[in-house]
């Protein structure tokens, strides 16, 4: 019997897909589970391993209480804290009995009440739950719910996929998603590279280069101390849970180096026209991967004079967060990509990977962007409010000047040279590398309130008036990793752990 689902890119909802995979505005991904055989929507994360609910107003029977509390926390001040609690989770065709999660009523990190939990398809030695119960020497199994369904499915293939929809900013279709099966339409996914995954505890594949317009850059990895990087690759983290994406200082400078752009310092993003036309085409295994250039800028608020101010998706991975590439939904979209588990799971004996095949036509989205483009913008306009008796002002005019020398990045035009960075020293660093998942998660939320009152700030300083606008983006989650990352066992840090 199969347990997958194959679902229409419709603007409907319906009740064909076992999953309830759903986009809300580009911005979360969710599904619909059933813990004792309620409903309950969660965003489904690859950056994480376990899940958690608000039970707010449910009534959920059949629940044993381990009377262990767990907690995760999100540098946003929201979070999810609660009694570890076992019951039936079901999912598609997939039941769990005595599954572990956290039942945390009165969760604030619901997302405005758009989602009612999370579930962690990343990685087991990610859990949180199940090192929480061992420390209180309870002798509850805590494992994640994929690797239990592996495990109580046996004869499912160890792996799971997404297509990720794009959409008009509203609730859609997810798109595709499937646990232990592949999409008959993108069946060619098995013909592409199996691309190793570098750590044990993140979706971690090498990169092989990045083409912008005409140039392409490889290499000028930060290192990370788990593993070598090659001269000519850097660390790429596929993650559904990030809503935009994050690269390395000077690949950020060369995408944005575009007529009208200019860096914000205070909120770490490019301020580009709204208008902005880019090829961006990231290579694992030899293959490339085009990214639509509608993925590439954001619009994100209306300025006095009723024109949208628009920003750039990616911005700068900070140093020593041992990866270099977090490529969240904005990427993800344009591939279908395949997750295997492997000797992760119970019952694997392989090693795991992750394949992507391309699903962005590079010629035909280039062809395109002009009238989406237009007609996105339209409906963001239309969406939107402004203040009539403000003053109009505008972004800056001036063209970038950018550095795209960064340490060891090279170019198309030259040989490859020596990354000068070394591996850096973690142990006294937080869990960086997930943090920035959080960081960029929290940016959709804060986009208009963050991005766009800086903006206002220095218009305001100037002596022009800005009105901050409604976000059209839902609010997503912010992880947390404490202690180095280096030796990290655990996604989230709440200041005295779980």
């Amino acid at each position: 019997m199969p347990h997958s689902t194959s679902v229409r890119m419709s603007t409907t909802t319906t009740d064909d897909d076992p999953f309830g995979f759903q986009n809300i505005g580009d911005a979360l991904y969710t599904g619909t589970i059933f813990v004792s055989g309620q409903p309950f929507i969660v965003q489904i994360d690859t950056g994480s391993s376990d899940l958690w609910i608000d039970s707010s107003n449910v009534t959920l029977d059949n629940l044993f209480d381990t009377g262990v509390v767990g907690s995760v926390f999100y540098l946003d001040t929201t979070g999810a804290v609660g009694n570890i609690k076992t019951g039936n989770v079901t999912w598609g065709e997939f039941v769990v009995p005595n599954q572990a999660f956290i039942d945390a009523p009165g969760s604030n990190a619901t997302s405005g009440g758009l989602i009612q939990g999370l579930i962690g398809v990343g990685p087991p030695n990610l859990s949180t739950i199940d090192p929480t119960l061992q420390s209180a020497n309870s002798t509850v199994d805590g494992s994640a719910f994929l690797d239990n369904v592996f495990a109580y499915y046996p004869d499912e293939p160890n792996f799971i996929t997404f297509m990720l929809s794009r959409s008009e900013m509203g609730t859609v279709d997810g798109g595709e998603f499937t646990i232990g099966d592949v999409v008959q339409n993108f069946s060619a996914i098995t013909d592409t590279p199996k691309l190793p995954v570098l750590a044990d505890d993140a979706w971690f594949i090498f990169m092989d280069a990045v083409e912008i317009n005409d140039i392409t850059m490889y290499g000028g990895s930060q290192g990370n101390p788990k593993f070598t990087v090659p001269d000519n690759q850097t660390i790429a983290l596929l993650d559904t849970g990030t809503s935009l994406a994050t690269a390395p200082r000077a690949y950020v400078d060369a995408i944005y180096n575009v007529t009208g752009a200019k860096f914000d310092d205070e909120s770490g993003f490019y301020i580009v026209p709204c208008d902005t036309k880019i090829n961006v085409t990231m290579v694992f295994g030899g293959l490339k991967s085009p990214m639509n250039p509608l993925d590439l800028v954001l619009p994100a608020g209306v300025d006095d004079d009723g024109s949208i101010i628009c920003v750039g998706v990616m911005s700068y991975t900070p140093d020593g967060s041992g990866l270099d590439f977090i490529l969240g939904d904005v990427f993800m979209r344009n591939v279908y990509s395949l997750f295997d588990f492997g000797n992760w799971a119970k019952v694997g004996d392989s090693d795991p990977f992750v394949q992507v095949l391309s699903v962005t036509d590079a010629e035909q989205a280039w062809a395109d962007f002009d009238k989406l483009n237009k007609a996105r913008l339209d409906a963001f306009l239309a969406s939107q409010s402004s203040d009539s008796d403000s003053t109009t002002t505008t972004a800056a005019s001036k063209p970038v000047q950018t550095n795209s020398s960064g340490s060891g990045i090279k170019s198309a035009t030259g040989a490859l040279g020596d990354s000068d960075s070394s591996t850096p020293d973690l142990s006294n660093l937080t869990r960086l590398s997930y943090v920035i998942i959080g960081l960029l998660a929290l940016v959709v939320l804060l986009l208009i309130g963050t991005v766009v009152s800086f903006i206002m700030k220095s218009r305001s300083s100037a002596g022009k008036g800005y009105k901050t606008i409604k976000d059209p983006f839902p609010p997503a989650h912010e992880k947390a990793y404490e202690g180095s990352y280096a030796d990290y066992s655990t996604p989230y840090a709440d200041g005295g752990h779980h």
